[in-house]
């Protein structure tokens, strides 16, 4: 049903397509932007480089056009040009007429109606595109100008707040990232007067550079272990840990996970209990550390740190694997198939190692700065799902506004 005021349109009666096309020269320094530079879910635009970098013949495009990735529309690609420029043909660069207002075809391509009759009409198995042609075809229920408006400066204000919200967890995350390279080589400010050379570079003259296999045993997930021990298990049940669910966030703790395994599917895999510094070592990925606060079984692809020595807090342990996670990368043992990071590599490796009481002392510092980066990323979350939820009743007009009185 049509709203009181609205109409049903086809988007190309009211958007249309830039066509186009430039070849850019050696000297070409006009932005260019790939299907990469578009953030996925979010009218985000992450980067873009000199066109002269491109290799063959691009879309040019305007500020102000929105730029909707046709490349595998799954990916929720939409993004508001905030210049003019040149972009892959991957990219459609959308413009609105006279009866639609740019702002809002910026949230309109972003809407999951739009998305999902994106991918339904898109073609191909393996790389799907949708084109123009089928995306122009597109019925939707159209709101006066001034209407439009009105939802457009809602949408964008929700916009505004998880962006100004990301570039605080940026930010924070760029001060942790300088916390941890002072503290974990300097000390805390004012504690050390005194510094010697070790094979970890200067540290401060109380403490020590130790492998890690001096301090714990470094085991493979997959070592077996009496697994099917029922205190091991909630149920039938028990928690499975894999390379997905440590990388997928940057919170030190993994406190849950998405898969369960049987009593007869675990029997192969070691059980880990709460407490574990665990740390990927296989894949692109390899060298992120986790503290679980879960038990469970880990796969091959997960090293664990265990009996570790009262020397060594484990959130401390943490910290120092976070501060080298380059340097594992830099050793991983590659070959014919993914790269992979074994455990006497890991225990060879040598982490700063001050006294515990400092160590606890660092800790509360970087944990602090952890804190902030988790409260602020629940809430673009739950920005990011009220965003969702009026796109939903706004652009189908299930929720009317009144819009803003205009000058004369």
């Amino acid at each position: 049903m049509t709203p009181e005021g609205w109409r049903r349109v086809h988007l190309a009666e009211v958007a249309d397509q830039r066509t186009k096309k430039v070849t850019p020269t050696a000297t070409d320094t006009r932005p260019y932007v790939a299907l990469e530079h578009l953030a996925q879910g979010s009218p985000t635009l992450l980067g873009w480089r000199e066109a002269r970098t491109a290799t063959s013949a691009k879309t040019a495009f305007c500020s102000g056009d929105v730029l909707f990735g046709k490349l595998r529309p799954n990916l929720r690609k939409a993004v508001p040009a905030p210049f003019d420029g040149l972009c892959s043909t991957d990219i459609l660069p959308l413009f609105s007429k006279r009866a639609l207002c740019s702002r809002y075809l910026a949230h309109l391509v972003q809407w999951h109606s739009l998305q999902k009759y994106a991918v339904a009409t898109s073609s191909g198995t393996k790389m799907p595109r949708t084109s123009w042609a089928q995306l122009g075809e597109f019925v939707f229920s159209l709101p006066t100008l001034s209407e439009q408006r009105k939802i457009a400066a809602i949408l964008s204000s929700v916009d505004d707040a998880i962006e100004k919200t990301q570039a605080i967890i940026d930010q924070v995350q760029i001060v942790k990232r300088g916390l941890m390279q002072e503290l974990l080589t300097r000390g805390l400010p004012g504690r050390h007067t005194r510094l010697k050379i070790t094979k970890l570079g200067e540290l401060p003259n109380e403490w020590e550079a130790l492998p890690i296999g001096n301090l714990c045993d470094v085991v493979r997930g997959s070592t077996p272990r009496p697994a099917r021990d029922p205190k091991y298990f909630n149920g039938d049940y028990v928690s499975w840990i894999t390379v997905g669910e440590v990388t997928k966030d940057t919170w030190p703790f993994l406190q849950e996970t998405r898969t369960r395994l049987t009593k007869e599917g675990a029997r192969f895999s070691r059980y880990l209990t709460p407490g574990t510094v665990i740390l990927t070592n296989s894949g692109v990925t390899l060298g992120v550390p986790k503290l679980l606060q879960i038990g469970g079984c880990a796969n091959d692809g997960i090293a664990a740190f265990q009996e570790v020595s009262p020397r060594l807090g484990s959130l401390f342990l943490y910290y120092a694997l976070s501060a080298i996670t380059d340097v594992f990368q830099k050793r991983v043992a590659r070959g014919v198939g993914q790269p992979n990071l074994n455990t006497s590599l890991i225990g060879n490796t040598l982490i700063p190692v001050p006294c515990r009481k400092e160590q606890d002392e660092i800790v509360n510092v970087l944990y602090s700065c952890d804190c902030r980066i988790a409260v602020d990323s629940r809430y673009v979350e739950k920005l990011g799902c009220l965003k969702s939820i009026l796109m939903s009743v706004l652009l189908s007009g299930e929720l009317r506004v009144t819009p803003d009185t205009e000058a004369a």
